[in-house]
């Protein structure tokens, strides 16, 4: 009964598009939760408060125009009245809506109000019927896959499946909680905001407490003792040093220090380094693997992106050669022939390093002695890859870093003090960048500063969250701002998002970064790997969209060179909650004070990786307690794995049952 078949309506190619957003059954649909929500319950009147706001409005029509052809474009025009207010209807390539208008009659119509010469209008409003003035939620799309059909599928499943119980009573009844149905039917189906800030107040809770509880679930299962000992060898490591093109900061040969010190202890290492973007955690992640790697074990170097770790593989694999050490590169674009051969050098007895992506940790992936794993930008990855990882050694030594800052309190949570080291200070060289925060009213204004920038030879980057235009969506999107920036302006422009081949993605890079003046349009790919020098402009839409740590991470693109740099934050005017949290990007520049206040807005989803643990996806937060949440999440954990540190007991079964299912490796289901 929780096949994706059984709905009515869900044909092969709707669930070829479902699958493609990880929703593979029924529960899954049901989990798939709103990212936002419309309120129609309130009817506007047009204002000059209004303009530029997306809002419900009760119009009259007055006439309805024929079909032109304006710049383009097919054109229908009709005039309408609101409280005697006229607003002109503007239909783009749309012949079906207008006609299906009646002279006289009164609608409802959804839309984005505009104002120009002197005149009141909307683009493309939407229909709305009476009886759909309500909340509404707004599910993220996908081509082929509108909201209409997200909506339908999940309010037929919602009537059609039990959903089981995934937290203990006592903390249900602790919270005051919602069942387990009523949490997600009062987010598919709110009455009321209240119910909705309830639903997602327990949904939090759940991410907060599963992610917590599988760190500490992990980190006690996978302490072990060492078998193979590490013994470091100064004098080499003195030669390998003197190879380098810089010496070592104080602060970086502080955690190499720290390194060294796991390294020799008689148990497997966990630890974190922290640093800002260009700090030096890289090559700190080379000696260390050197030092292993001269002891005659194996290491991986894995990375988020393609990019990023082929930049690596091309940076560190002629510095290592010196030394005979063999690199060798494996993603997802390796070419089947090449990959058989790389898996079957891994199994040699001769020490090697692997770069790679996700597809490390395939299951036949294998080494001969794999004995350090280093993860960069480790908020990418959750708990369940890097137990895929202790699959291969259970004594596995294991680096993890980040350039998204980890809030204090959190990583002294899932981290003890004595594992954490920081890279402390900025990259000698960096420039200042101003951030300025702007609704989308000046949108052409940024495109006369984007092509200013451009006439000095300087590049730019336009980030957006989705690469694709959607009737049923506000986000902007790479291929609409693409023919908009490029018609307005007449500059070239080049594309880069998740969904080009490999070789795509590296001409785009390329031409980007030959190219004088260039301009990048892209998702968040650019958010690791890209080191453009030359970039002294980012422009990011839907900036309400990401987390504060993202976004400072974002940023990091840009400053780089020599000259002054510039982040422009765009959103909706009307997202007041969203310009507060933005002041906080314009006012600092510093991670770590960006990262206690992206903890306190948002919570710790994305710092925790909650989007890969496979327990929760990542949720909007619309509630101000999370921070009270998270906070009582860690208490709950703390006592739990205190009295219970493996989890045996049966009040704690469901616990228990919900991350063995959710991280899916063999080692911790054989824990007793």
């Amino acid at each position: 009964m929780n096949n994706l078949q059984e709905i009515k309506g869900l044909g092969p190619k709707k669930e070829k598009l479902l699958n493609s957003i990880g929703i593979y059954n029924k529960l899954d649909l049901i989990k798939y939760i709103p990212f936002d929500y419309l309120d129609l319950r309130k009817i506007y009147t047009p204002s000059t408060q209004n303009i530029d706001s997306t809002i419900c409005l009760k119009v009259k029509i007055m006439s309805i125009g024929k079909t032109s052809f304006f710049k383009g474009k097919n054109r229908t025009k009709l005039v309408s009245l609101c409280d005697d207010i006229q607003i002109d209807l503007i239909y783009f390539n749309d012949r079906f809506t207008p006609r299906s208008f009646v002279l006289g009659e009164e609608y409802y119509l959804y839309g984005k109000l505009k104002f120009n010469n002197n005149r009141y209008f909307l683009n493309n409003p939407k229909k709305i019927e009476e009886a759909n003035l309500k909340i509404i939620p707004k599910y993220r799309t996908k081509k082929g896959l509108n909201q209409k059909d997200i909506y339908k599928f999940i309010i037929e499943c919602l009537n059609d499946i039990d959903i089981s119980e995934s937290l203990p009573s006592k903390l249900i009844k602790k919270y005051n909680f919602q069942s387990n149905y009523e949490t997600y039917k009062n987010l598919h189906l709110p009455d009321n905001f209240e119910n909705i800030i309830k639903s997602r107040k327990r949904l939090n809770y759940e991410a907060y407490l599963y992610n917590l509880l599988s760190y500490k679930y992990f980190n006690f299962s996978s302490k072990k003792i060492k078998n193979s000992l590490i013994n470091v060898d100064k004098k080499k490591l003195k030669v390998f040093l003197s190879n380098l093109e810089f010496n070592l900061t104080k602060y970086q040969q502080k955690v190499l220090n720290d390194i060294i010190k796991d390294l020799e202890s008689n148990f497997s290492m966990n630890r974190l380094i922290q640093g800002d973007v260009g700090s030096g955690k890289t090559i700190i992640g080379i000696i260390a693997s050197y030092l292993v790697l001269e002891s005659g074990f194996d290491c991986v170097f894995i990375g988020p992106t393609e990019t990023l770790i082929t930049q690596h593989y091309n940076n560190y694999k002629n510095l290592l050669k010196k030394f005979g050490i063999e690199s060798y590169l494996l993603t997802g674009s390796t070419a089947l022939k090449e990959k058989k051969l790389i898996k079957n050098n891994l199994l040699s007895n001769k020490a090697k390093i692997l770069f790679s992506t996700h597809a490390a940790f395939e299951e036949d992936v294998a080494f001969y002695n794999l004995q350090l794993a280093i993860i960069d930008e480790q908020h990418k990855f959750g708990v369940r890859q890097r137990a895929k990882l202790i699959e291969k050694n259970p004594e596995l030594n294991l680096i993890v870093m980040s350039a998204t800052p980890i809030p204090r309190t959190l990583s002294l949570f899932l981290f003890n003090e004595e594992n954490i080291s920081v890279i402390e200070g900025f990259p000698l060289g960096r420039k200042k960048i101003n951030t300025i925060v702007l609704d989308y009213s000046y949108e052409k204004k940024v495109f006369d500063f984007i092509v200013n920038n451009s006439k000095k030879g300087n590049k730019t980057y336009i980030v957006l969250p989705s690469i694709d235009e959607s009737d049923d969506s506000d986000l902007n999107s790479v291929q609409s701002i693409y023919k908009k920036f490029t018609s307005y302006t007449g500059l070239e422009a080049f594309i880069l998002h998740g969904k080009l081949s490999a070789d795509e993605k590296n001409n785009a890079i390329e031409n980007f970064k030959k190219k004088n003046g260039s301009v990048l349009i892209s998702t968040t790919v650019i958010e690791v790997g890209i080191d453009v020098k030359e970039a002294s402009l980012i422009v990011i839409y839907n900036s309400e969209m990401y987390g504060l740590a993202q976004l400072h991470q974002l940023r990091g693109r840009v400053g780089r060179g020599k000259v002054e740099s510039t982040c422009i934050l765009l959103l909706d005017r009307n997202k007041k909650t969203a310009f507060k949290r933005m002041e906080i990007m314009k006012n600092s520049t510093d991670g770590f004070y960006i990262a206690e206040k992206d903890l306190q807005l948002r919570g710790p989803g994305d710092i925790l990786g909650t989007n890969q643990s496979g327990i929760q996806s990542e949720i909007d937060i619309i509630s101000m307690e999370n921070n009270k949440l998270f906070e009582e999440a860690r208490q709950d954990v703390d006592k739990i794995i205190s009295d219970d540190p493996r989890l045996e007991k049966e009040e704690n079964s469901i616990l228990k049952g919900e991350i063995i299912k959710s991280m899916d490796v063999d080692f911790l289901k054989r824990l007793n």
